[in-house]
């Protein structure tokens, strides 16, 4: 047990922090769980929150994102983008390119 009263404090933060992570971590597991298609961009958004407050790796972030868009099957709507599958660079068009006169 902890003696000094900076070290009581820190105890009461840490078990503060440790729950309320822990309910953080249930939500999103929940949510990813439950995901669809009309809930992924909510979805999405948690993951990214959950990465930037180091509650999960960013990497892993990115794993579990790609895994639900792939069980979706449809790559989420941005705000302001016209065309969800440029995300993604299906859309790209091929230019040719110019056919210039070789040396004779």
């Amino acid at each position: 047990m902890p003696i000094s009263k900076s070290a009581k404090k820190s105890l009461r933060v840490s078990r503060k922090k440790y729950v309320h992570n822990l309910d953080e971590r249930k939500r999103l597991k929940k949510a990813i769980k439950d995901a669809s298609e009309k809930t992924i961009n909510k979805t999405i958004s948690l993951i990214d929150k959950a990465a930037k407050n180091n509650l999960i790796h960013k990497n892993k972030a990115a794993r579990l994102k790609s895994r639900l868009t792939k069980k979706i099957g449809k790559t989420p709507k941005l705000p302001g983008q016209k065309n969800p599958s440029s995300i993604l660079g299906a859309s790209k068009e091929t230019k040719k390119p110019k056919k210039t006169k070789g040396k004779k």
